[in-house]
């Protein structure tokens, strides 16, 4: 992956909720390279949600039909803290 794309990403990652940022940076940071291209593109719809839709997801009280979707989700929810301030 270019770091066009990467930059790219990073950039869809910028939420209106800091907490938000951090959760999908940590995932692109971390996982993304690595991740299958399921995992990718479901990491990419991800960046579509709307915050609300996303702050259920990573809070729990939504829960995701699609398991890949789900999968990048649980993945999000147990990466480790990493500080973006």
């Amino acid at each position: 992956m270019s770091e066009n794309e990467m930059a790219k990403l990073r950039w869809r990652c910028r939420r209106g909720m800091k907490e938000l940022d951090q959760l999908m940076l940590r995932y692109l940071d971390l996982y993304y390279a690595d991740a299958s291209e399921a995992h990718k593109n479901a990491f990419k719809e991800l960046l579509d949600y709307e915050e609300p839709d996303l702050y259920g997801y990573f809070s729990g009280r939504l829960v995701a039909d699609e398991s890949d979707l789900g999968d990048v989700i649980k993945a999000i929810q147990s990466s480790p803290a990493i500080n973006y301030s």
